[in-house]
């Protein structure tokens, strides 16, 4: 990795790469007494998503590991294991530093295998104003950074498919707000809006905005669709096919 970076270095068991002006030194094969093996388990863990979610932002692009660190807001040690896993799960192509996405289509494909929108911390909550149209007109007078929209709310405003009249959004900060501005009573069953506590800063990476609305990433929303029941993955699919690159 610090060859990559052109960084040079000496270790502890005799290995060194020192280039400078006209010296290179370099010797190279010693296995490092402390070595420790720490594979990258999972492509699937928070911070591992946030470099995941970069590269899909930006499939095309051709990443260098600091580069693709620093974007991901992860440090060059984390990226560097889970690009190795990508490299080697053949997601990804590395060569001399440059790193591609190579198949987009899988990779989104095994991670929504995996992704289970149940395990968010979602609080129910009934609003007199069942109209969704209603419920908008009120969240456009909201800070755009305090929600954001999901599932079927989200789906109708950029790839209507399956008609659905609950509305779920993630909430960043404090519910308060919102559950003032919208009049909000808890309730265990029978709700119409679900808030959903942001438990991962990279679900609302890259958010977007449509008809002065927030609402979370195309990627988020097909994740978010994917393994939910009434006709989620219908709706995923359809999202998928008329918006997504992949």
């Amino acid at each position: 990795m610090c060859k990559e970076l052109g960084l040079g270095f000496v270790d502890l068991s005799g290995n060194a790469y020192l280039k400078f002006g006209s010296v290179l030194i370099e010797r190279w094969g010693k296995e490092s007494s402390a070595k420790e093996t720490r594979l990258q388990k999972s492509l699937f863990t928070e911070k591992s998503t946030w470099i995941i979610r970069m590269m899909f932002s930006k499939h095309d692009h051709k990443w260098k590991i600091e580069e693709l660190a620093r974007e991901s807001n992860v440090s060059i040690g984390q990226a560097y294991k889970v690009i190795i896993k990508l490299e080697v799960e053949g997601f990804v192509d590395k060569k001399r530093g440059a790193i591609t996405l190579l198949k987009p289509k899988e990779l989104l494909d095994e991670w929504a295998k995996v992704y289970k929108f149940e395990n968010q911390n979602t609080t129910g909550y009934y609003c007199a104003n069942k109209e969704q149209e209603d419920i908008f007109k009120i969240l456009r007078k909201l800070s755009p950074r305090r929600y954001a929209l999901t599932m079927g709310a989200a789906a109708s405003l950029v790839a209507p498919f399956v008609r659905s009249t609950d509305v779920y959004m993630y909430i960043k900060g404090k519910e308060d707000i919102v559950v003032e501005a919208l009049n909000l009573k808890p309730v265990e069953f029978g709700g119409n809006i679900y808030l959903i506590s942001l438990a991962d800063e990279g679900m609302l990476y890259n958010t977007q905005r449509v008809k002065r609305l927030t609402l979370v990433s195309n990627l988020q929303l097909y994740l978010d669709l994917y393994n939910y029941p009434m006709r989620g993955r219908e709706q995923a699919e359809h999202l998928r096919n008329k918006l997504m690159r992949f």
